[in-house]
């Protein structure tokens, strides 16, 4: 069916077979209010299944409708402040076929350009028990993240064109096209490439828990790992440990312990896992 976006409303145009009247417009959360901001923002993709969905940014975040109706998947972005006001480009979006995946470019605070990238795996989202759509999120900023346009498009170009696809970036400023995902540097640049996990209470809320040393399994290569503990939320000194994935003969993928990590008596823990300063990306 088509479907037709206004910034509160959404419809369906349901065909007749009447040539004078060829459709009938139904509301799609009829009483929600719920629309696009941005035509750019309204993306095709899939779900975790891998059924068709349509993606768009409203006011309040992202949804979706596919096979489950109408869908909220912003409730992870909800202290992110999109700058609904910018006066160049709010937020738009392109999907990423190869790793199931939505892009974001959204402007956020008084930006009036996207500054920040939220990319939604749609393989790790999850319709909970009221039907909003929870986890898969990640966030990115930097470079990548300071666009007005984006295409999916072949990664080599020429007169024959590759099949396999990669996003294209064009710049806020500038005259640079970029090609994301793609090489092992940032335009020239190294950086500190990492992952952040969310804080985690694992005895609960008001409870104290004990943390040993962990261990990482990863591809062997030349990079060093570094994982850092950092309790309660900051109210403790971070610990760090770093060590090497270099093979020793012929292993594709190594084990390691990192030492000096353990914690106890505290609330709450936040990981992260990566290089320990600016050097190359993961």
């Amino acid at each position: 069916y088509p479907f037709v976006f206004k910034y509160s409303q959404i419809w369906r145009l349901v065909p007749t077979g009447d040539v004078d009247a060829p459709n009938i417009p139904r509301a799609i959360g009829k009483g929600t209010q719920v629309g696009s901001v941005s035509h750019k923002s309204i993306v095709m993709g899939e779900d975790e299944a891998g059924r068709a969905a349509i993606y768009f940014w409203s006011e309040q975040g992202c949804y979706r409708i596919g096979a489950n109706g109408l869908q909220y998947c912003g409730r992870d972005n909800e202290d992110i402040s999109v700058n609904l006001g910018a006066t160049n480009t709010v937020v738009f979006g392109v999907y990423y076929r190869a790793k199931h995946q939505v892009w974001y470019w959204v402007a956020t605070g008084s930006s009036n350009d996207p500054d920040t990238v939220l990319i939604f795996d749609t393989r790790r989202g999850r319709t909970e028990e009221h039907g909003e759509v929870r986890g898969g999120w990640s966030k990115f900023t930097g470079d990548l993240a300071a666009a007005r346009c984006a295409a999916i498009f072949a990664n080599t170009l020429g007169a024959s064109m590759s099949r396999d696809l990669k996003p294209y970036l064009g710049q806020t400023g500038g005259t640079r096209l970029y090609k994301a995902d793609t090489g092992t540097d940032d335009a020239g640049t190294t950086f500190q490439a990492y992952v952040d996990l969310p804080e985690r209470h694992p005895a609960g809320l008001d409870r104290m828990h004990s943390f040993s040393n962990p261990y990482v399994l990863a591809n062997a290569g030349s990079q060093s790992l570094t994982v850092t503990f950092t309790p309660d939320y900051g109210a403790m000194a971070a610990r760090s440990d770093a060590e090497s994935f270099a093979p020793a003969s012929t292993e594709t993928r190594l084990r390691k312990r990192f030492d000096g990590l353990e914690l106890g008596d505290v609330g709450s823990v936040q990981i992260r896992v990566g290089d320990a300063a600016a050097r190359r990306a993961l």
